[in-house]
């Protein structure tokens, strides 16, 4: 059960991390409105 719950906590931390990076970049699109049509490319 510890190794599984290791792997699944390693897929949270990715989640995560991706979660906070698209916080961000909705941030910083709402701070320069220029830079949104870049970031809908993505």
């Amino acid at each position: 059960m510890k190794k599984l719950r290791k792997k699944l906590s390693e897929k949270e931390l990715k989640a995560d991390a991706t979660l906070e990076n698209k916080i961000a970049k909705e941030n910083t699109n709402k701070k320069t409105p220029h830079n949104k049509s870049m970031s809908t490319g993505d």
